[in-house]
């Protein structure tokens, strides 16, 4: 019996090896060119009066709006946002609440694809001034960061 279950494993795993099949296989790997970011225009907004708590849209398709080329790899689509979900933009100092205007909710408009040389023109961005009634009058600055990450 011991002899006829040795015969029965060897001709079972003979069997076994005798399926075992490979097949190579090729590997591919494509490293993205880094994309570059020009800014062409500054985000500005319309002239406001001081003494009005107003939220102030700046709409990505006014003039008001920044505007952005880029280049990286051609006919590559990608997607663009701001990192901050808000800022403040300043006045002098901007030590207290009246040197302060708060920016949110940016919104963009624009291609979203590099064409057949790896550029695009024309990302704009806009986004919503949240003036306070207190704000002093001044010049008021700050800065946002445009991320544009391929899909």
């Amino acid at each position: 019996m011991l002899i006829l279950n040795l015969v029965l494993f060897l001709i079972i795993q003979t069997k076994v090896d005798a399926a075992t099949v490979s097949k190579t296989f090729t590997s591919n790997f494509v490293i993205f060119p880094i994309i570059i970011i020009t800014e062409i225009k500054n985000m500005t907004s319309p002239l406001e009066h001081s003494g009005q708590t107003k939220d102030v849209i700046v709409d990505p398709n006014d003039s008001f709006a920044a505007i952005f080329n880029a280049s990286g790899a051609p006919n590559t689509n990608f997607t663009t946002s701001i990192i901050e979900n808000s800022i403040n933009i300043i006045t002098g100092d901007g030590s207290d609440a009246t040197k302060r205007i708060n920016v949110s909710t940016f919104t963009f408009s624009g291609l979203t694809s590099f064409d057949g040389t790896g550029n695009v023109n024309g990302i704009k961005v806009g986004a919503t001034f949240h003036i306070l009634s207190n704000n002093i009058p001044g010049d008021y600055s700050g800065t946002a960061t445009l991320r544009i990450i391929y899909l």
